[in-house]
């Protein structure tokens, strides 16, 4: 008999083939366990409570401001913020708060000596006018407000966006616990005429007081003083 035949004249039939076992997620070996439904996985950083302005000088004077409130979860962010300033022994500089609206998870109201904000966690926006933010100085306008105040809560980033119809001939910003005069981290005026804020790590309490120059009679001064409250 050829040894390439079988006894009845027949191919050899071929050796068997050990068959592979499925991937481990289909028919896991002792020592290849499929992840626990009670594994969280990797974990996502969360970003900090933050907040982003965008301010708007309008033509009669009055200053728009939007504000994008990002609480983190499980957190909340309160605002009682404070709407005179002393400028002297005898004399407040008065801010009012027009037509304060929250869409979100909070709310917001002004009284007349506070601004009163209340933010839950997730994604809000805070609109608002204020009315006295524009004084003349000399031959030019400084428009002032606080872009930052009374927060009970630390912020771990702020960014604020400026626009005026003149280009801005000056910026003074200054960050922290009030009556300081730090400088903020950044705040500078683009070529387009944007005046840009960035601000890190502001404690509980702490203030951003903006202050930018403007050409003389851009827009109707509408400054507002009074006598302190006793």
């Amino acid at each position: 008999i050829g040894a390439g035949m079988g006894s009845a004249g027949q191919p050899p039939s071929l050796p068997n083939i050990p068959v592979l076992p499925e991937p481990s997620s289909q028919n896991p070996s002792d020592n290849e366990q499929p992840p626990s439904s009670s594994d969280p996985g990797p974990t996502v950083p969360e970003l900090p409570t933050r907040t982003q302005l965008a301010l708007k000088v309008e033509r009669d004077g009055l200053l728009s401001v939007e504000e994008t409130i990002t609480v983190r979860k499980g957190e909340r962010l309160n605002r009682d913020a404070p709407l005179r300033i002393k400028t002297s022994d005898d004399q407040d500089r008065v801010f009012v708060i027009v037509d304060p609206r929250l869409e979100g998870n909070g709310s917001a109201e002004a009284t007349a000596d506070s601004f009163i904000v209340r933010v839950g966690e997730g994604k809000s926006v805070l609109r608002y006018k204020v009315d006295g933010a524009v004084i003349d100085i000399g031959n030019k306008q400084e428009v002032r407000w606080q872009i930052a105040a009374g927060w009970d809560a630390k912020l771990g980033l702020l960014k604020a966006s400026f626009i005026a119809p003149e280009r801005p001939v000056s910026v003074k910003c200054l960050g922290g616990s009030r009556g300081t005069d730090t400088i903020c981290d950044s705040a500078r005026t683009e070529p387009n005429g944007v005046t840009r804020v960035d601000m890190q790590n502001l404690n509980a309490g702490d203030r951003v007081d903006l202050t930018i120059g403007l050409p003389g009679g851009t827009v109707p001064a509408n400054a507002k003083f009074a006598a302190p409250v006793k």
